[in-house]
């Protein structure tokens, strides 16, 4: 082995490290996000004459953590993969929520 396979062993050891820690973080900001919105839906208390609202300036706060971990997430694992081959390691697959 080459001191190239080596440094892409490493690298893709670190990336995954970070890329676990940043999905808990990414998993945690959904949560936050639905924790705000859920109220809105299936509320057993809910009829006609109630009138539901949510903190939208909280909302939009939650909602660009949320961007701003989903991008650092995107940005590792496109990284990982790029050291991926070298290192004999699967690619992440990169997709979107629908």
């Amino acid at each position: 082995m080459d001191q190239s396979h080596y440094e892409a062993i490493g690298r893709c050891k670190v990336l995954k490290e970070e890329i676990e820690s940043l999905k808990k973080e990414q998993m945690q900001a959904a949560a936050d996000v639905r924790k705000i919105i859920s109220p809105m839906w299936g509320s057993k208390s809910f009829c006609n004459s109630d009138i539901l609202t949510f903190d939208a300036d909280e909302m939009h706060k939650q909602m660009q953590q949320l961007e701003k971990v989903s991008r650092q997430l995107n940005l590792k694992a496109i990284e990982f993969n790029d050291w991926a081959d070298q290192a004999g390691e699967w690619q992440y697959s990169i997709g979107t929520v629908p």
